[in-house]
């Protein structure tokens, strides 16, 4: 997707894609950056995982705090 993008790939996001294609598999919820999580949504890796994707921008802070409030009640 970075290389699509012409985006700069700087040396964590290896470590960034290796925890999303552990994870996404097997997670229920996954956060991350909002680029890899726009990434991965419009790659529809949440949809192919059935993961819930976060990112920890403000604009869904929210819906993530909801979301984790109706797991744990």
């Amino acid at each position: 997707m970075q290389l699509y993008r012409r985006e700069k790939i700087e040396p964590r996001d290896q470590y960034d894609i290796t925890r999303a294609a552990c994870a996404l598999p097997y997670a229920d919820i996954f956060i991350t950056d909002g680029g890899k999580a726009s990434a991965i949504r419009e790659l529809k890796l949440d949809a192919a995982y059935k993961t819930e994707v976060f990112s920890m921008k403000k604009s869904e802070l929210s819906a993530l705090t909801t979301r984790l409030r109706e797991i744990i009640n």
